[in-house]
Parts: C-alpha cells; structure tokens; sequence
C-alpha cells in the first residue's frame, strides 16, 4: 500500500514511486498535478492566486530528480463557482488561461484539464503509474441573495 500525502491550501508537494498524492474539496481554487512519466516523480500543487508561483515552485522542486526540462506533461484542475456566480466565472476562465500560458513559458505540455462547474473536487495521484483520478464532490453552495428588510425600531 503506498503512502498517501495530502497536499493542503497554498502548499505543493512531491513524490516518487512508492507514495500518492491527495488533495480534497478543491472549489474556487486550482490544483496542478505536474508528472514526468519517464522518471515516475510527480507533484501537486493547489494554489488560489497567480499560477506562475505555484509553477515554478512545482518545477523548482522536481526537476533536480529528473535531470531534464523536457518530458513533463501537466493537468490543471480547479475553477469552480457556484451556480449564478458570474464575476467567479470569469476569474476561473481568466485563471484557466493563465495557467496555460505559464505552462507554455516553463516548456511543460498541458495535457488534460477537469475546469469549471459547480462542484468541488476530490484528487488521488500515483506518479507510479500515472494515474490521475479526480472525482467530484459537493456541491458549491450559491450566492444568497441580500436584500434590506425595514428596521420597525429604526423609526
């Protein structure tokens, strides 16, 4: 049984062969799991802000293993908003694009990417075998609306 990593907010991590890497109720915020399929190392890294920290500090942190710039491949996960939500829409959209052009300057293939909707998301990693598994969760609740009632002790 390979030992399982739990990768927090705001926190990237790395593994090799012999442990996975988790992460659970991922909303608004993004996961990147980047992998080199050749050398079976990989790292997760859930961020909420820019993607170009969270990139580098992934890469930073696994490429000394690999010896190489070239081979990664990576997949984007995160973005969502709840339901009616549309100013959190269009940041997770612009977010999306952002991580792609990051990915692009850093040489590293963007090969799949589970974006948007409305529902957080659990993810399992085994860099091992490259297995991805992202699976949703619950549901984002939706924006109440506020309204102003009267104060009847305000007159």
């Amino acid at each position: 049984m390979p030992t399982e990593i739990v990768v927090a907010p705001e926190e990237c991590r790395l593994v090799s062969q012999g442990a996975v890497l988790l992460t659970r109720h991922l909303g608004s915020g993004w996961a990147l799991v980047i992998h080199h399929p050749e050398r079976q190392i990989g790292a997760l890294a859930r961020f909420s802000g820019r993607p170009d920290r969270a990139i580098h500090e992934a890469l930073w942190a696994a490429r000394p293993l690999a010896g190489s710039r070239r081979g990664w491949c990576a997949y984007a996960i995160g973005g969502a908003a709840a339901p009616g939500d549309e100013p959190a829409a269009r940041l997770a959209h612009s977010q999306r694009l952002a991580i792609q052009a990051s990915l692009w300057r850093e040489g590293v293939l963007l090969k799949g990417e589970e974006c948007g909707g409305h529902r957080t998301r659990m993810i399992y990693f085994d860099p091992a075998v490259g297995r991805l598994i992202v699976r949703s969760a619950e549901p984002i609740a939706s924006r109440v609306p506020q309204t102003s009632l009267p104060c009847p002790l305000a007159s």
